[in-house]
């Protein structure tokens, strides 16, 4: 007979020296990063001291009374500072083939004049500061990310997780995995470039246009050291981001090696911990489910946060247990304030894990930005602002899509947390043969199928297959599910909204709470156009019952065959749960449905 007890200390204690374990190494990693931010900025002093030269000498040569004379530096460039440039970038490739890019920049030198000249030399510092910066982070990361995977394993060992040697991952696999793209759709070389791109604009245009327009010098080097602070800055915050990322990385190595299932999230719990990363603490995620920024640190720049295995079934278990309500789903008939009764409490928990609303308001704020920018371009006359504008709108618009497909998987993942205490939510164990096949549709409604009551999805399959696809505009009938949209996480949004369609017409019962519901909140109103409510193109057939819905469309009617309630619903509580939530006796309602039905 198995001692419970025993087992249960047990556990407790591998978890606790686990975690202290990887806090140790959390602080290991701290040091670590402070260590090579301050050797990188020893080598921004060192450029910006030889970039400060270059430009001292150049008003030396070429001004007079601080202010260069025009005609001198349109000047052609002359020979010997010509072969100099040229020694000078061959040199560079040389020690840096992969920077052989950079020979199509010396190519067109003799076509320079002096001030384009003085540029280019400029540029060759940035790019070996770029370089040298590139390297001594590489150097760094792949040590970090030794002494993490020895440390986790060495634990697990200790633990008995493993029971064999592990041997040292090669440089060239720890390369591969720092090397993967993550941040901004990018790895650590490429937001070193990125970061350097951005100064080296500013030397383009920005510096060399002050100096053609008369600048002094004391006015040039004053605004070059700022710039160059900024860029420092930007390369101290992808430091701390790619250290912790390599560090989660060596982490994540380590728990598949002990043939841990999940993993959990540890936050470090300060006044400076974000709103986020609270939330997350504690969390347990599938290792197949690792998305770096979704479901595992960091979450954002600067985070601190870090993980440690787990076996992902048995903590989900323990929240099973402690489940409130026994719920008969076969023969209890619940009443509009019942379903409210419940959704009330799932409601209070959603609240205490979720943060929706920081996602919200980081969206929001992008938005703005991204609206004041295209008011500036509308009301500048100036090609090269225009130029500008256009460029930074373009970041924007990608910034906040990247952003919003995120939050939908994050609000999607923390409330299927919660529902998880009510009953069994998800696709584990799901076979969707002769129901989906795989094509990227078919792939995206699984996903959002994994956010739903387990018999739910059951009894979708049960009711045959599913003809799927990808339109303009999503839609269900019979035995058809098409999704709408262009990311995959939007797609997902359509896929659940489209999905609670598949359940109302495989599910009767699904139609009769929303008819009592309907009936309850419209009662005594009649059916407008949806195109006069909303102003948008829609069909002169579909009407709705405008009521205070957050959103016309929610009171669609079908002639009571169907309805957008738990649609519209369901789909905001994962998408954008902010702006249902404006509605409390709507959102209790589908919450109370998505735990008991």
């Amino acid at each position: 007979m198995t001692n419970t007890n025993t087992d249960t200390t047990k556990k407790y204690s591998d978890e606790y020296w686990q975690k202290e374990r990887v806090i140790v190494g959390m602080e290991r990693n701290k040091k670590e990063t402070l260590k090579v931010i301050k050797d990188v900025n020893v080598e921004y002093k060192k450029k910006l001291k030889e970039i400060k030269y270059e430009i001292a000498d150049f008003y030396a040569k070429f001004g007079k009374d601080d202010v260069l004379d025009y005609s001198k530096i349109t000047s052609k460039l002359d020979d010997k500072d010509f072969n100099t440039m040229i020694r000078d970038w061959d040199k560079f490739v040389k020690k840096y083939p992969d920077m052989e890019r950079y020979r199509d920049i010396r190519m067109n030198y003799y076509k320079l004049d002096r001030l384009q000249g003085l540029s280019n030399r400029i540029a060759l510092h940035v790019a070996e500061l770029g370089k040298t910066e590139e390297e001594m982070l590489k150097g760094t990361l792949r040590g970090t990310f030794k002494k993490a995977f020895n440390n986790i394993t060495n634990l697990f060992k200790k633990q008995g997780k493993i029971n064999r040697d592990v041997e040292p991952l090669k440089d060239k696999r720890i390369d591969a995995l720092i090397k993967q793209k993550w941040l901004d759709v990018n790895n650590y070389s490429d937001n070193t470039w990125k970061n350097k791109a951005k100064l080296q604009n500013y030397l383009d245009k920005t510096l060399i246009t002050d100096m053609a327009t008369g600048k002094s010098y004391e006015e040039i080097y004053k605004n070059l050291a700022h710039e160059m602070e900024t860029t420092f800055s930007n390369a101290k915050r992808l430091i701390h981001t790619e250290m912790a990322h390599v560090q989660n990385m060596a982490h994540l190595e380590g728990i598949k090696k002990a043939d841990f299932n999940g993993f959990k999230i540890v936050a470090t719990l300060d006044s400076r911990t974000s709103s986020i990363c609270r939330g997350k603490n504690g969390k347990t995620e599938y290792v197949k489910d690792y998305q770096v920024g979704v479901t595992a640190p960091p979450f954002h720049p600067y985070c601190r946060s870090t993980i440690f295995g787990v076996d992902k079934d048995e903590e989900d278990e323990k929240i099973i247990d402690k489940q409130p309500y026994k719920l008969d789903n076969e023969s209890k008939e619940y009443t509009i304030d019942e379903l409210r009764k419940v959704g009330k409490t799932v409601h209070k928990d959603f609240l205490k894990v979720t943060n929706h609303i920081a996602r919200a308001e980081e969206i929001q704020t992008i938005k703005n930005r991204y609206n004041d920018v295209v008011k500036k371009f509308k009301g500048t006359t100036s090609s090269e602002e225009k130029e500008e504008l256009k460029i930074k709108a373009d970041e924007l618009y990608e910034r906040y899509h990247d952003v919003y497909n995120r939050s939908i998987i994050d609000n999607a993942k923390e409330l299927k947390q919660v529902l998880s205490k009510y009953r069994k939510v998800g696709a584990i164990d799901i076979d969707y043969t002769g129901h989906l096949k795989n094509s990227r549709a078919d792939k995206l409604i699984k996903q959002a199928y994994d956010f739903l009551p387990t018999d739910w999805i059951k009894t979708s399959i049960n009711n045959g297959p599913l003809k799927t696809g990808i339109v303009k505009r999503g839609y269900y009938s019979p035995g058809v599910l098409k999704l709408s949209g262009k990311a995959d996480n939007r797609m997902i949004e359509t896929a659940i909204h489209e999905l609670m369609h598949r359940l109302e017409d495989v599910n009767p019962n699904f139609v009769k709470h929303e008819t009592e519901f309907y009936e309850h909140r419209t009662s005594g109103e009649k059916l407008v156009k949806l195109s006069e409510v909303t102003g948008i193109n829609y069909a002169s057939h579909e009407v709705t019952k405008v009521d205070n819905f957050v959103e016309p469309y929610m009171g669609k009617s079908y002639g009571g065959e169907a309805y957008e309630l738990l649609s519209m619903g369901v789909q905001y509580l994962y998408a954008r749960p902010n702006e249902l939530l404006k509605d409390k006796e709507m959102t209790e309602w589908v919450l109370g449905i998505l735990a008991t039905l």
